[in-house]
């Protein structure tokens, strides 16, 4: 099964399978098609907080709905405070976490 995430461009990023591990740009990209705030000036890197980004409570939930959605993951409910508080390099490395966990690895 294939879906896009985004809106529908060429560059939409595809859905994962459940053993492909998130890559820095991929991850980028489903968060950067959920901020609210556009800024070239302001880049997402690892030591970002995607607060900064405008992701407040509600939207952190959204992102993390369609993290979970296209890695066939799902964030036990303590960590869903990690969309809105924690750096993109936390949140990388807790989804790779849970990725390789749900491929048995």
């Amino acid at each position: 099964m294939r879906e896009e995430i985004g809106n529908g461009n060429s560059q939409a990023v595809r859905a994962a399978s459940p053993t492909m591990l998130p890559e820095d740009e991929t991850l980028k990209k489903i968060i950067e098609s959920h901020l609210p705030i556009r800024d070239d000036n302001k880049v997402l890197t690892s030591d970002s907080r995607l607060r900064d980004f405008g992701v407040d409570s509600l939207l952190s939930v959204v992102i993390a709905l369609a993290i979970q959605e296209f890695y066939k993951i799902e964030f036990p409910l303590g960590t869903l405070n990690l969309v809105m508080f924690a750096t993109f390099g936390e949140l990388q490395e807790k989804v790779q976490a849970l990725v390789r966990e749900a491929a048995g690895a």
